[in-house]
C-alpha cells in the first residue's frame, strides 16, 4: 500500500487543490514534501479562483469583489477574497482597535466611508475629509460648495467610484444636485449636474452607474469619470409613486416609494442604459426608507415597525423584529460580502457573519460575532477589509465618528 506521502508531487497537487485555503496551511506543517506542494498551490492563480468559485456563495463572492482594488488576474486577488471571507468568522477572538476621526474644528460629520487604510467624512458645510483611518488625522479636504441654507438637505451619504488603487471619485448629493468630487483635483469638486429639478432623498452607485430618487421620479445616469474629466449625464427617469429609497446593483434598479410598493427595474445596453422591464416585486404594509440590492438577496428596514425583511431568490420576506431581541430598532443595515451589520437607534452595532445567502433567512440575532456601542444614533455607516481583518467606520448624531478594526493576536 502506498501512503500518501509517498505518491508523487504532481498527484499530490492535484488532489491539495481540492481543499480550501485553510486545511491547505495544515497540510504545509505536515512534512517537508507536502510543503513543497503547499508552497507551489498557495502561488497559484488557478488554485485560489478556483477555490473561491467553489466556496464562496456566489452573490457573496460578487459583493466583496466590488471591494478589492488589485488586478482580478493575480493570484494575490483571490487569495485576499478567499481569505476576507473566512476571517470574519474570527473576529470575536481578534483584538480590536478603535480610531476617533476628532471632526471638532472641521464641522459635524453626518457620512462615513472606509477605503483600505483611508477614511472619507462628509460634514454639513458640505466638506469631504479624506482621513489616515489608523492614526486619526485628516489628509486632504474637498471643499465641495458654500451650500448656506441648505447644508440640512445634504445626504449622509457617500459613494466612491474607483479607477485604481489611487485615483478615487467621491459622489455627494445635496438639495437636487449631485457633486463629483476627485481626490486628485486639489480639493476642489469639477463637476455639477442637477439630475431632479427637486430635493434628492436617496441615491445609489454601483460602478459608474448612477441611480437617484425624488418624490417625483427615479433618475438613472452614468457617471464617466477620469483624471481629467468628470461628467454625471442623467439618462432616464423612472415614473413611481413618490419613491422613498432606491439601489441600483449590477443591472437592476429596486426602489421602494409610499404606496408601500417594492419595484425592481432591469437595465440593458450598458453602458447608454435603456429601461428594459419592470414589475412590482411585493406589497408591504409599512414604510421602507432604507432598501439593499445584492443580486437575489433584497433588504428593507422600516419608517414605522421596529426590524427589518430579508427576501432570497425571490422567496417570500422574512421579518425580523429587532425591538424583541436587541431591545431597539435599527437605524441602518448594511450588507457587504459575507458581513450583515446593524446598527440601532441606541448606539449598538451588531456584526454577523453569513456563510452563504440562505444564512440570512436563519438569523440569531442574539448571536452576533461583534458588538459595538456607541452614545448616539448612529446616522452612517460603511464596512471594508484593510487586508488583516474587518473594518468598521460609523458616525453617530452626536459628532462621534471612528474606525474600529480587527487585528489577529
Amino acid at each position: 500500500m502506498v501512503l500518501l506521502n509517498e505518491l508523487p508531487l504532481e498527484i499530490l497537487e492535484k488532489i491539495f487543490a481540492y481543499t480550501d485555503g485553510i486545511t491547505l496551511g495544515y497540510l504545509g506543517r505536515a512534512s517537508y514534501r507536502f510543503y513543497i506542494v503547499v508552497k507551489s498551490l498557495k502561488c497559484s492563480l488557478t488554485y485560489w479562483r478556483e477555490t473561491c468559485l467553489r466556496d464562496i456563495d456566489q452573490d457573496i463572492l460578487e459583493d466583496m469583489m466590488m471591494t478589492i482594488i488589485p488586478e482580478p488576474k493575480s493570484y494575490q486577488y483571490w487569495q485576499t477574497l478567499f481569505k476576507s471571507c473566512h476571517r470574519a468568522d474570527y473576529v470575536s477572538y481578534c483584538e480590536r482597535l478603535k480610531t476617533p476621526l476628532p471632526s471638532k474644528k472641521i464641522g459635524q460629520p453626518i457620512g462615513i466611508k472606509i477605503q483600505g487604510d483611508y477614511a472619507y467624512t462628509i460634514h454639513r458645510a458640505h466638506r469631504i475629509v479624506k482621513w489616515d483611518a489608523i492614526q486619526g488625522v485628516p489628509l486632504q479636504t474637498i471643499l465641495t460648495t458654500n451650500t448656506g441654507n441648505l447644508a440640512a438637505s445634504i445626504l449622509p451619504k457617500l459613494h466612491l467610484i474607483y479607477h485604481d488603487s489611487k485615483h478615487i471619485t467621491l459622489v455627494s448629493v445635496a438639495n437636487q444636485w449631485i457633486y463629483l468630487n476627485s481626490t486628485e483635483n486639489k480639493g476642489k469638486q469639477k463637476c455639477i449636474k442637477a439630475a431632479h429639478n427637486e430635493p434628492i432623498s436617496d441615491c445609489s452607485v454601483f460602478g459608474t452607474i448612477l441611480v437617484s430618487c425624488s418624490k417625483s421620479h427615479i433618475a438613472v445616469g452614468r457617471c464617466s469619470v477620469n483624471k481629467d474629466d468628470q461628467v454625471y449625464e442623467p439618462l432616464h427617469k423612472l415614473v413611481s409613486i413618490v419613491p422613498l429609497s432606491v439601489c441600483v446593483w449590477d443591472h437592476q434598479v429596486l426602489s421602494a416609494g409610499l404606496d408601500r410598493n417594492l419595484q425592481l427595474w432591469d437595465l440593458d445596453n450598458i453602458p447608454d442604459i435603456t429601461v428594459h422591464s419592470y414589475k412590482t416585486v411585493t406589497q408591504i404594509s409599512h414604510y421602507v426608507p432604507w432598501i439593499i440590492l445584492r443580486n437575489t438577496i433584497k433588504i428593507t428596514v422600516f419608517a414605522d415597525v421596529p426590524g427589518f425583511s430579508i427576501s432570497v431568490n425571490d422567496s417570500e420576506f422574512k421579518h425580523y423584529n429587532t425591538l424583541n431581541v436587541l431591545q431597539a430598532s435599527p437605524s441602518r443595515v448594511l450588507l457587504k460580502g459575507n458581513l450583515l451589520v446593524l446598527a440601532m437607534v441606541t448606539g449598538s452595532v451588531y456584526i454577523y457573519y453569513i456563510v452563504k445567502k440562505e444564512d440570512l433567512l436563519e438569523l440569531k440575532l442574539e448571536l452576533c460575532h461583534a458588538k459595538l456601542s456607541y452614545h448616539g444614533n448612529i446616522i452612517s455607516l460603511d464596512i471594508g477589509d484593510d487586508g488583516d481583518g474587518p473594518v468598521v467606520a460609523i458616525v453617530t448624531d452626536k459628532g462621534e465618528a471612528e474606525v474600529v478594526r480587527w487585528i489577529p493576536e
